[in-house]
């Protein structure tokens, strides 16, 4: 079984477990919530996407908050495949440009990501009839796709190259000038843009205070775990 197909499959039913439906876009916080999964934005070094890390039975992710949305939704989906599926992890660090071979979990985790955020028969979809043939996409179908399932224009093209709807003439022609493509035609544009920095998806503070209310941390630890968090206690 492939790499694609095993992942398509893979995406579909976590999409239809957690219950969303195989075309409707991932509403990620209440997914995150739901999966209880603590998840904190912050800077970070420009080089690292996002950190997942797994301890007993708490999940934890960090996202770069200096990253635009759309690639922060991406980098989310990548670390689910992480903290889920791959076997005896522990800890992974996703790195903004990887140089060299990637490895065969790099990969999947990233087809992961791509079918659950943008699930193919979506997007196919969201493509009117006429163009619906190779290369035949146009600008403004490219950016309501896009804002439909909140993701970067590198995810999108990367998804409709891998259905051979388009080659890689079209993907470098349409990768650049996303904001001002989007502001032309009166789109929002916070979805290129970075943000999210200090939100705090989970219930983190909660389970702080219950290791220092049944004495497994001491009331130091507990305001540095708060103030760490950019919580005032």
């Amino acid at each position: 079984m492939s790499h694609e197909f095993e992942m398509k499959i893979l995406a579909k039913d976590f999409r239809v477990d957690n219950g969303f439906g195989k075309t409707e876009p991932i509403r990620l916080k209440s997914l995150l919530m739901k999966l209880n999964v603590i998840t904190f934005f912050r800077d970070i070094d420009e080089n690292i996407s996002g950190i997942s890390l797994k301890v007993n039975n708490d999940r934890f992710i960090l996202i770069n908050s200096l990253k635009p949305l759309g690639r922060q939704h991406f980098t989310i989906c990548h670390e689910l495949y992480h903290l889920f599926f791959e076997k005896e992890f522990e800890r992974n660090v996703c790195y903004a440009e990887t140089t060299g071979k990637r490895s065969n979990t790099e990969i999947r985790a990233d087809l992961f990501a791509s079918y659950l955020l943008l699930p193919e028969d979506g997007i196919y979809e969201l493509i009117p009839k006429e163009e619906r043939g190779h290369n035949k996409i146009t600008l403004m179908t490219l950016i309501k796709a896009e804002q439909y399932y909140s993701c970067s224009r590198g995810a999108l093209l990367t998804a409709l190259k891998r259905m051979k709807l388009i080659n890689s003439t079209y993907y470098e022609k349409f990768k650049k000038d996303v904001i001002a493509d989007a502001s032309r035609l009166g789109y929002e544009t916070t979805l290129y843009e970075k943000g999210n920095k200090g939100i705090i998806i989970g219930d983190y503070g909660e389970k702080a205070r219950r290791l220092y209310e049944t004495g497994k941390i001491s009331e130091q630890n507990y305001i540095t775990m708060m103030l760490d968090a950019g919580i005032e206690v």
